[in-house]
C-alpha cells in the first residue's frame, strides 16, 4: 500500500511508537483499521470531502488491556490523558497526546443469541475482520509495513459507493447494522 491512502490527520510518529512499544511486549501486530482506513481510502477519491479523524482503531494481535497499561507506565499522565478498560471485550480507550484511540485485541465473536452481547475469543486478523460489519469497515493497515489487508474488496464497495455485509447473518447478529447501514449511506452518499 502507498501512503498516500493513509488519512491526512493520522498521527503517524505516535502509532509507530505504539507500534514499537507492542513488539516489545510480544505482541505481534498492530493493525489500524475502521473509519481511518476506509476514510482515508475515500479522501483520496475525486470529489471527495475532508472527513475529519474522531477517533483512530488499533487493533493488535495480542491483548490490548496489557498494551494499554505499558502505554500507561511509559508515557505517565502527562501524555496518557485518559484510560478506560474493558475486560470483558479487552479493549481500552485511551487519549494520548490528546488523540482518542481504541485499542481491540483481534477477536472472534460468537452470538449465542441474536442481538445479544457476544462470547469472545482472541484470534487474528483475517478472523477479526470476517466478524465486521460492513466491507468498507473490514480493512486493515499494517502499521508497521503500512500494507493494506483488504479481504474483502472493502476498496471496490467504495469506488461503487456501496454498502456490503460482509456475511449474511450480519443483521441477525446484531439488528443496529441497519441503522449503521442508513447512516453511512447518508454520510458517505452512497
Amino acid at each position: 500500500m502507498k501512503n498516500n491512502i493513509l488519512h491526512p490527520d493520522l498521527p503517524i510518529n505516535l502509532l509507530n511508537e505504539i507500534n514499537k512499544i507492542a513488539i516489545k511486549e510480544g505482541i505481534k501486530n498492530c493493525y489500524l483499521v475502521g473509519g481511518a482506513v476506509r476514510d482515508g481510502i475515500i479522501s483520496k477519491l475525486p470529489g471527495a470531502e475532508q472527513n475529519k479523524l474522531k477517533d483512530i482503531d488499533i487493533l493488535i494481535e495480542g491483548s490490548a488491556i496489557k498494551l494499554a497499561n505499558k502505554i500507561k507506565s511509559l508515557f505517565g499522565p502527562n501524555r496518557l490523558e485518559h484510560i478506560e478498560i474493558h475486560e470483558s471485550f479487552n479493549t481500552a480507550e485511551i487519549i494520548v497526546d490528546g488523540v482518542n484511540i481504541d485499542l481491540a485485541s483481534a477477536r472472534t465473536e460468537i452470538y449465542p443469541i441474536p442481538g445479544e452481547n457476544p462470547i469472545i475469543k482472541l484470534s487474528e486478523i483475517d478472523k477479526d475482520l470476517a466478524r465486521r460489519d460492513f466491507t468498507i469497515n473490514a480493512m486493515a493497515i499494517e502499521i508497521s509495513s503500512k500494507k493494506l489487508i483488504d479481504l474483502y474488496q472493502g476498496q471496490d464497495s467504495i469506488l461503487k459507493k456501496e454498502l456490503d455485509f460482509i456475511h449474511s447473518k450480519s443483521v441477525k447478529e446484531d439488528p443496529t447494522r441497519i441503522i449503521r447501514a442508513a447512516r453511512y449511506a447518508s454520510r458517505l452518499k452512497f
